[in-house]
This record gives C-alpha cells, sequence and structure tokens, in this order.
C-alpha cells in the first residue's frame, strides 16, 4: 500500500448512516401511511408504494455507503499501522547503528588510554 495520504472515511460514513436513518424514517411513514388507510371507511387501499420503493433504495444506497466509509477507515488504519512500524524499525536501526558507533569509540578510547609498556 503505497499512499501518501489516507482517504477521507468520515464523509462516507456519515453520508451512509444518514441515508440509512431517512430510509428507516421514510419505511416507518409508509407503515404508517398503510395503517391510517387500512382504518379508514372507504380506503384499504395501498398508498405511498412509491414511499417504500425510495426507501428501500435509499437503505440499499445507505448501506453500500457505509460499507465503503468502513473499508476506507480499515485500509486507512492498516496504512498508518505499516507507517507506525517502519518509524520503529527506522528507529531500531538508527539506534543500533549510533551503539555500534560509540561502541568502536569507546574501544578506540580504551586502546589509546592503555599504558604503554616500557621496554
Amino acid at each position: 500500500m503505497d499512499r501518501s495520504k489516507v482517504a477521507p472515511a468520515a464523509g462516507n460514513l456519515t453520508l451512509g448512516l444518514v441515508l440509512l436513518v431517512v430510509a428507516g424514517v421514510l419505511a416507518n411513514v409508509y407503515s404508517q401511511l398503510q395503517i391510517t388507510s387500512a382504518l379508514t371507511p372507504y380506503g384499504g387501499e395501498p398508498v405511498g408504494t412509491w414511499l417504500l420503493a425510495v426507501a428501500g433504495v435509499g437503505g440499499l444506497v445507505g448501506l453500500v455507503v457505509m460499507v465503503m466509509g468502513v473499508y476506507q477507515l480499515a485500509t486507512n488504519i492498516d496504512y498508518l499501522a505499516d507507517r507506525a512500524v517502519e518509524a520503529h524499525d527506522r528507529e531500531v536501526r538508527e539506534s543500533a547503528a549510533s551503539a555500534v558507533v560509540r561502541h568502536e569509540q569507546a574501544k578506540a578510547e580504551r586502546a589509546a588510554a592503555r599504558p604503554t609498556p616500557d621496554r
């Protein structure tokens, strides 16, 4: 995964949630219309069938958009976790390299500080 920045997921999650809530409200309005239509003396015919169709399509679109948002969110988490691991590995390598340099410097200083035997 080679991206320069993460993809925003909040917009899709919010839009998907709003569409699902609106679809639920429309489906509830449809059921209320059916109840009131059935209770009227001359009613009984289905009313607002288009409302149920709009609610179904809106709910389906909302679900798809929300799944896309969750996918983007999971992808962003994976990407950021990979970057964190790479940064940690880089830090460990740099720390190990500087430790080797310090060890070599200390060894050279000890060798220079060692008294030379008089012959």
